[in-house]
Formats: C-alpha cells, structure tokens, sequence
C-alpha cells in the first residue's frame, strides 16, 4: 500500500488542531474496529458500517453515536475513551452538520487504508502546539532512542514507569520494545486517555496507566521499576503541601516540581534498575537548588550528566541535559558527556559507550570524581569539566608580537606628542609640574 504523510491526512479531513482529541477519537474507533476479535464489537456498530451508511446516504449522527455507546458499554476498558471521543463532538462544532461529518468518516476510511494508523496517530498526538497547523514534529525519536538504550541495554526490564506520561508515546514505546508492564501517572484526563489508546493500538497493557497527580498523591509506594524515564514540564511551580512525603523529606525542595519529578521516579526506580530524566541546564548549575542536588551526589545517585544539542526535546525549549541515575551508592563518581553539537541519531552508540565504560575522552567525555564535583560546590554543568572551545582562527605569535611591539610605539609617540601640546599651553614653570605628574 502506497503511504502518505500525516500532513496529507490533516489536508484532507479539514482539520485543526483545536480538534485533535476528536481525530485522534476516531483514528482510535477505526482501529478497534479492525480488530474486533480484542473487543465485543457488533458488525452494525463497527467503523466499516459507517463507512458503507455514508456510501448509502443513510448515516445519521444519532446512529453513529448509538455504536459508540454500545462499544462502551460492551467493553468496560474503553468506556472513558469512547464517552471522551462524544464529548469532543458534543462540544465542538466542526463536523456536527451532517453532510461535513458524513464527509469526514468517508475520507478517514480512505485515508488510513493507505497509511500506518499507529504512525499517524502518534505523529499528531505528540504536536506540542494546538493553536498552530504546520511545523510542529513529534518529540525526536533520536532522543526516545537515547533514553532507551540507556535503561533497557544489557538488563532484564520487566517493569518501566513515567510520573508525567502525557499522551503516553514515550512509556508506551518502551513498554513495547522490552516486553514490560507500564505504569505511569497523568493529571490531564484527556491526555490520559489518549495514553491509553496508544497503549491499546500496540498491544501494550494500559491498565496502571492511571489519572493522578503524581506530586502530590504517592501512588504504589512499595512498587519498584525495573527502568524508570522522566520527560517532565520544566519550571511548573510547586508547593510540598506533605513534608513528610517519603519521597522529598529528606531533601530542601525550592518552589518548582523540577526535582521533585526527579525524585519521584527515584521513588519507583529498583536496586538494579536505571532511570533517566530530561532536566533544564539551568538545574544543574551550582547555586541553583543546591541541596537538593548535593544530596544526590552524597548518596552516588547521579551516574551521569550528558548535554543535549539544542531542540534534542521538542516540548522543551530550554538547553536541557540528560540524568543517568540509580540507587546504587558504591561509586559516586559522575561522567559528563557533552554532546550538545552532535547529531543524537548518529551519536547513540558513542554515547551508551561512554556512559557504560565511564572512560575520558578529550572533549567529549570527563570522569569526575565526587571529591572534585565538591570542590567546584556541586555544580555540575558541562562546561566546568570539558573544556569544547574551539579559536576561529589559528594565532601567529610572531604576528602577535609585532603587533604589541606596535601598539607599545604608537603609545610613546602619543606621550610625546601629548607633552609636545601641553608645553605650548602653558609657561615653563606650570609645564614642568604637569610633566612631574605624567612621570610618576
């Protein structure tokens, strides 16, 4: 079958971003419906049989919505799914007229027989901006691809878990590529949902995909990860409205969730298991809540710092750096990887390498020992431990020396000439004073 891209499909069924949870909806009910064998589904109430009423002239949004509910009703897992998808037609007004509506299905079912679902349907839920039509791109796989290989490589993942896993690409994929149980927390219902269609288009378990704030409700607690990944907002405020939390007690918390999201995938992260966290730059510098972080080093939780290249995260426009951590405390020496001016893509291997041998390498990598990281007050940007400057151009230093030797002339044919003017303003006396005083 001949593929088209998602922006074809977006051309084609009118659409706008403000409706993105209705399209995604129904990408969702075409794709169960495929799939009738994983769900009880009437043939009447399959997407194919809006399709042909459409063909019919028979369709009516009264009908649609009856197949809807009867899904819902039938199938328990989908009924907040499929009553969010009604709610998103309700509400909205772009495809309730009936001919605009019939149109659509129609031009749905046409589209998504020339092209992967899953593909389209992760393309548009990972747009991070609704207001706008164009130019907006998933979250770069190179960066996903990172992450993985950094938790799953040469370990036995059987468990993975994401504080914050908006519409659930990135907990989801993992899952898939390990063979794990997902577990994840999400505050924004609709966002869940959305998660939790993804899961079900790809055959991962979406059940501990769960609506909570994972902040302030401390979910499983004695629930431990095999790999733990966390691709949080940056700078939300924060209040610790619980200080006797287990997971933040022990640390000074500033006003923002930066580093309680870091710590509450440490919370659910094993003693063998490995956890990375999308963090800003800005964190990692030394007076920026500063205890917190020497904590962390003190108890050897951070393994390694590695600097992204600018737009490695498309949902973060801040320079941002990668956390390697786990909970083992024997060595709490830290590698940094400055792989801010490379290609990700190109570069994974590279960097797993390093992280796995913890080897320096000149301007790529540096092992710091926790003695040294203390000296320099627990700062841990990039730019204290590799040195990546590079001179635009090569110095003469025969050049150079004859131009200080210039400069040094000039400035005595200026003193002269400068004692020269002063002699003819003043008397001889007044002349000799001033001279006194350029002198000493």
């Amino acid at each position: 079958m001949q593929k088209i891209e998602t922006n074809e499909l977006l051309d084609k069924i009118d659409y706008n971003f403000e409706h993105k949870y209705f399209i995604l909806g129904m990408v969702f009910y075409h794709e169960i419906s495929q799939n009738q064998n994983n769900f009880k589904i009437e043939q009447e109430d399959a997407f194919d049989h809006q399709v042909e009423l459409v063909k019919d002239k028979k369709f009516t949004y009264e009908g649609f919505k009856k197949s809807v509910n009867n899904i819902a009703q039938a199938n328990p897992r989908l009924k907040d799914i499929l009553e969010m998808l009604l709610e998103e037609i309700e509400e909205g007004t772009l495809y309730r007229p009936k001919t605009k509506f019939a149109r659509f299905i129609e031009r749905l079912d046409e589209i998504l027989a020339k092209m992967d679902a899953q593909k389209c349907f992760k393309e548009i839920a990972t747009r991070s901006n609704l207001a706008e039509r164009r130019g907006f791109v998933p979250t770069p796989s190179a960066l996903k691809k990172l992450m993985y290989k950094l938790v799953l490589e040469d370990r036995d993942v059987k468990s993975v878990y994401e504080p914050t896993i908006g519409e659930g690409t990135l907990i989801v994929d993992l899952a898939k590529k390990a063979k794990a149980q997902a577990y994840g927390q999400e505050i924004i219902t609709s966002q869940l949902n959305l998660a939790k269609m993804y899961a079900i288009m790809n055959s991962v378990d979406e059940s501990n995909l769960v609506n909570m704030d994972s902040l302030n409700q401390d979910w499983l607690p004695e629930k431990k990860m095999d790999a733990v990944v966390v691709e949080a907002p940056i700078g939300l405020r924060f209040k610790n409205d619980c200080p006797d939390d287990r997971r933040f007690k022990d640390y000074e918390l500033a006003k923002t969730a930066d580093y309680p999201f870091v710590l509450t995938g440490l919370s659910h992260l094993n003693d063998q298991g490995m956890m990375v966290s999308v963090v800003g730059m800005k964190l990692l510098a030394a007076n920026v809540q500063k205890g917190v972080r020497s904590k962390l080093l003190e108890e050897g939780k951070i393994k390694a710092v590695i600097a992204l290249p600018k737009g490695a995260s498309s949902t973060i426009t801040v320079p941002t750096a990668l956390l390697v951590m786990s909970q083992e405390a024997g060595d709490r020496s830290v590698l940094f990887v400055d792989a801010s001016k490379l290609n990700l893509a190109d570069n994974l291997n590279n960097i797993t390498q390093a992280v796995e041998s913890r080897q320096t390498k000149k301007k790529f990598s540096y092992l710091a020992s926790y003695e040294e990281i203390v000296n320099n007050q627990n700062d841990l940007s990039i730019a204290k431990y590799i040195n990546n400057y590079e001179f635009s151009t090569k110095l003469d230093a025969n050049e150079v020396t004859n131009q200080i030797e210039e400069i040094n002339q000039t400035s005595d044919d200026l003193d002269q000439h400068l004692k020269s003017l002063m002699e003819k303003l003043t008397n001889q006396q007044n002349f000799e004073q001033i001279k006194d005083l350029f002198e000493k």
